[in-house]
């Protein structure tokens, strides 16, 4: 990635460092101030779970038109499930902005 084009940073972006997959996003509590706060957590701290019961994903082709589509929608939801797998980091992020 070339730093000098700064179109990355309106974005999450993600890399594996040191073990661990880092998720960089600019809109995280306190970002360009001194009391900035990044989380770190184990993923079996956090659940994620799909309505799987209810997910609709229609597809069709309109002959007038002559298109296809499709769509997929579904009820997402995510929990804390080990407070202890989560850490909370405050730093000084008013020098990076």
């Amino acid at each position: 990635m070339d730093m000098s084009d700064t179109s990355w940073r309106d974005k999450p972006i993600a890399y594996f460092w040191q073990g661990a997959l880092w998720i960089e996003h600019p809109n995280l509590p306190g970002v360009g101030t001194n009391n900035a706060t990044c989380f770190a957590y184990h993923k079996s701290a956090l659940g994620h779970a799909l309505d799987t019961e209810n997910l609709e994903s229609p597809v069709g082709y309109n002959e007038e038109q002559a298109y296809s589509w499709a769509r997929c929608t579904g009820q997402f939801g995510s929990k804390v499930l080990q407070n202890s797998g989560i850490v909370l980091i405050n730093h000084d992020d008013s020098q990076l902005s």
